[in-house]
């Protein structure tokens, strides 16, 4: 998480670094108004599966790729979490 650190591997993968010291490496356009959303924010969650548990994680999951392999659609998704949540 040091500075330096975190300033290469946004600079590797053009993605923004957690630690706030690091972000002037950020140079894309379309990066800044993220860097300033992250930091304004109260929490960040990267993973919405993670959030959700398990059950619903793995629905949410499964759904879509089911949907990116051309085999649902987004209703799909909302429908597979609607009913992992009722089972829970």
């Amino acid at each position: 998480m040091s500075e330096e650190n975190q300033e290469a591997y946004a600079d590797a993968f053009e993605t923004i670094p957690v630690n706030e010291k690091a972000q002037d490496v950020v140079t894309q356009e379309a990066l800044l108004p993220q860097v300033e959303a992250n930091n304004d924010a109260a929490y960040s969650q990267v993973w919405l599966d993670t959030s959700l548990g398990q059950n619903i994680g793995n629905a949410l999951n499964v759904a879509v790729v089911d949907m990116l392999a051309g085999k649902g659609d987004a209703q799909g998704i909302v429908d597979a979490m609607s009913a992992a949540a009722a089972k829970e």
